[in-house]
């Protein structure tokens, strides 16, 4: 059977309920990471925090940075 055809033959199975679904995804994120180098994890982490600080005003960002590491912390990031 070729390879086509297999993925033919995997998608006419049942859909997958939540928690099978929830667990192939796990799975595949946990291959993904396994293939990955301590640089490219850096990458990827620093690309995700950047991208989700995006949207901050500039109150919600020393508010963040208040709240999860202090005022000594924020006066020195900003200097």
């Amino acid at each position: 059977m070729s390879d086509s055809n297999l993925y033919t033959e995997i998608l006419k199975f049942e859909a997958m309920n939540d928690t099978q679904l929830a667990n192939l995804k796990s799975n595949y994120v946990e291959m993904i990471i396994d293939g990955m180098d301590m640089k490219t994890m850096e990458a990827l982490v620093y690309d995700m925090l950047i991208e989700s600080y995006e949207l901050y005003s500039e109150d919600d960002m020393k508010d963040e940075i208040v709240d999860s590491y202090g005022e000594e912390i924020l006066e020195d990031l900003m200097s």
